[in-house]
């Protein structure tokens, strides 16, 4: 299938979840994914802030058990220009307030800047993903560029409620794929 119908087929599934649903499938996902780090290697994660509203999956769970068990690792974020969709690396302390942008996605409030060269992990959301590690998102194309920005030797991983199609048939050259996601219940490694 191709990004378009697979972005509306999957938008709408996710919606289709209760929200007590999603909340029970995200702190599942979260524990999977806990589960296959393997934290010593990490300094740092690069971790999305869910939108609640469209029912993306809940980050929150991963972050707070990141504070507590690993405090040494630090946690960022990224602050989108919404005009040049270039995401913007800060660091995510504690108690930073979270403020929503126009799109609605959820972002620190200022926030120290943090080299995207210098990122070990990143945890990226997506609608829907394929066998191979590619995945669709919204169709802005924020991630791919953001990613190009970082070490190639990064670990990417995708979180997603359903299990992977078969094939996304339209994949561009500026694409890049996951090294791992967390689809359903399963870590998958690509």
């Amino acid at each position: 299938m191709h990004k378009n119908e697979l972005r509306k087929i999957f938008r709408d599934k996710r919606m289709t979840l209760s929200w007590d649903e999603a909340e029970q499938k995200s702190k599942h996902i979260a524990e999977v994914l806990w589960q296959n780090i393997h934290f010593p290697t990490i300094n740092n994660i690069h971790v999305y802030l869910p939108i609640l509203s469209k029912k993306e999956i809940n980050t929150y769970h991963f972050v707070e058990k990141v504070r507590k068990e690993y405090p040494h690792i630090q946690l960022l974020t990224s602050v989108t220009d919404l005009d040049t969709h270039q995401m913007h690396t800060v660091i995510l302390e504690a108690n930073a307030p979270i403020q929503e942008n126009r799109w609605g996605i959820p972002e620190p409030v200022g926030g120290t800047s943090f080299a995207e060269i210098d990122i070990d992990m990143v945890i990226i959301p997506l609608l829907c993903l394929d066998f191979q590690g590619n995945r669709v998102g919204y169709g802005k194309g924020h991630y791919d560029r953001f990613l190009s920005n970082c070490r190639k030797d990064m670990i990417k991983i995708g979180l997603s409620y359903f299990a992977p199609v078969p094939l996304i048939e339209d994949l561009e050259a500026t694409d890049i794929p996951l090294n791992a996601a967390v689809a359903e219940d399963k870590f998958l490694e690509f």
